[in-house]
């Protein structure tokens, strides 16, 4: 396998604009020609687009080599270790950033007393707005949290249809757990892995908590509790209305759904630059769509094949398809061109003109394309300008 030069950061989609994390059990994580890919136990065989994955999520019988991992942290790309059922959120491997601002601001705001008091505040006033909360401890909030949260459970199983007792489930016997319980125990654990991905790719610190002060990852706690009642809640709930065995697959997919509907990945960074003051430089706005950039390569040689594989899915051979924003494809490009020599391609990209699309290539192209009246045209036929008879 050739040498690569590392992707410059620059290169790397931040963690506002990349896709929702992905669950992976019983198989294998590689590398091959460049490219990291997934040996399922079932005979599945894929390449993962691990610099526009937010983080990989590996469940009970995942095993991934060095190079599979020095190749996610090349991207900038977390990895999570899960427990069966996604009970269990484990560890996580911790991604470069771009610098330590974060890492430093977090623990400024923590230090403060006064200032973490008032981000406990912040966080409780975003998940029940209009409630009053300027006069409170943290002691307090919390108090005033478990009453809210338990209304809300009995107000999602009279909606659902579904039986709620209480929040109660052994992690000794998983088992014991009623139906409901387990299906809340599977999403929150996987918003969990979710958080825990955003959190560290961003830089900030996993065990310095603002509301919820124990165990390894108290800030992890604090955010998913942000965004649980717009997607753990439902998505649990609904799952055991739909089916009341409800598998881990079935919460997982609807989870996935919730978070997508929700914009949760494009809102997370912006909602805790707001709550810490960390000022996050241009915030992606809610509804905004990146670019679709489709890659047609010619003469590519298995192991830059894989090297595009890193950013964009492959559904037919030569054929690359993803979604980066304008600088980071642009980065991207400039990256893989510097690894790719003797190379040719057909770029299209969306374009915010009238039809919606940009045409460009590189290397030796047997067509040229041209703009003509503000359109993108193809030639298939043209004269040198050095050889123009006018």
């Amino acid at each position: 396998m050739p040498i690569f030069e590392k992707p410059p950061l620059e290169a790397l989609a931040p963690a506002r604009d990349r896709w929702t994390p992905i669950y992976l059990e019983h198989g294998r994580l590689e590398v091959d020609d460049s490219s990291v890919k997934w040996l399922g136990a079932d005979g599945l065989m894929c390449r993962l687009p691990v610099a526009t994955l937010s983080a990989i999520m590996l469940g009970p019988g995942t095993t991934i080599t060095h190079a599979a991992v020095k190749a996610c942290a090349d991207s900038n790309t977390p990895v999570c270790w899960t427990g069966a059922d996604g009970l269990k959120f484990y560890a996580y491997g911790l991604a470069p950033n771009h610098a330590n601002d974060m890492p430093r601001l977090h623990a400024t705001a923590w230090a403060d007393k006064k200032r973490r008091t008032q981000i406990a505040r912040s966080m409780f006033h975003y998940r029940f707005p209009g409630t009053e909360v300027d006069d409170k401890s943290v002691a307090e909030l919390r108090g005033m949290e478990g009453i809210r949260v338990r209304q809300q459970y009995a107000e999602l199983g009279r909606e659902h249809g579904v039986s709620w007792k209480a929040r109660n489930y052994d992690t000794r016997n998983w088992d014991l757990a009623d139906d409901i319980n387990q299906a809340l125990s599977t999403a929150n654990a996987s918003l969990y892995a979710l958080c825990s991905a955003v959190i560290c790719s961003l830089g900030y610190l996993p065990s310095l908590g603002f509301v919820h002060d124990t165990g390894t990852t108290p800030f992890v706690y604090d955010v998913a509790d942000l965004y649980k009642a717009e997607t753990t809640l439902p998505a649990a709930f609904m799952a055991v209305r739909q089916e009341e065995k409800a598998t881990r697959e079935h919460v997982l997919r609807l989870l996935k759904q919730k978070i997508e509907e929700q914009r949760i990945l494009q809102r997370l960074p912006k909602d805790l630059a707001v709550l810490l003051g960390t000022g996050e430089a241009n915030p992606q706005e809610a509804g905004h769509r990146d670019p679709m950039t489709v890659l047609i390569a010619q003469d590519t040689p298995p192991a830059v094949r894989g090297l595009l594989k890193r950013w964009f899915v492959e559904p037919k051979p030569n054929v690359f398809v993803g979604t980066v924003n304008r600088r980071t494809r642009e980065k991207a490009l400039a990256y893989i061109k510097r690894n790719a020599l003797n190379t040719s391609w057909l770029i299209i990209t969306s374009e915010p003109n009238c039809q919606g699309f940009r045409i460009d290539r590189w290397g030796t192209p047997d067509r040229q394309d041209i703009l003509m009246s503000g359109l993108w045209l193809v030639a298939e036929k043209w004269v040198d300008p050095a050889n123009c008879p006018f």
